[in-house]
């Protein structure tokens, strides 16, 4: 299978196989009544989903001292929380600074 995908990777040709997917409604909830209860999901291929997962594998280890600090999305263990505390720390120093305030806009 690794001799495959580096043969994949080497000469940049996917079979168009591997590039189909389908599109299948995914409940939200346990018992979805209309179809606004679901969500499309993709289901690609095994082995297209593994391809990518090595080149995202390597493309992240590639980039990841190039990304900005503050980039919360799109790495591994940060997210929504991280951003959040992130900027109330960064608000509330300042907030130490006498004279200094803080704003929100809605």
């Amino acid at each position: 299978m690794m001799a495959l995908h580096y043969r994949i990777i080497t000469l940049g040709l996917v079979p168009a196989l591997w590039k189909t997917s389908s599109t299948v409604p995914e409940p939200k909830t346990k018992c979805p009544a209309e179809l606004n209860d679901c969500r499309p999901a993709a289901l690609t291929s095994r082995i297209m989903e593994t391809l990518e997962r090595l080149i995202l594998h390597h493309l992240r280890s590639e980039v990841r001292d190039k990304l900005d600090s503050l980039q919360f999305t799109y790495k591994e263990h940060i997210g929504v929380d991280d951003a959040v505390l992130y900027m109330l720390h960064r608000d509330l120093s300042h907030l130490e600074e006498p004279g200094l305030y803080t704003g929100c806009c809605s």
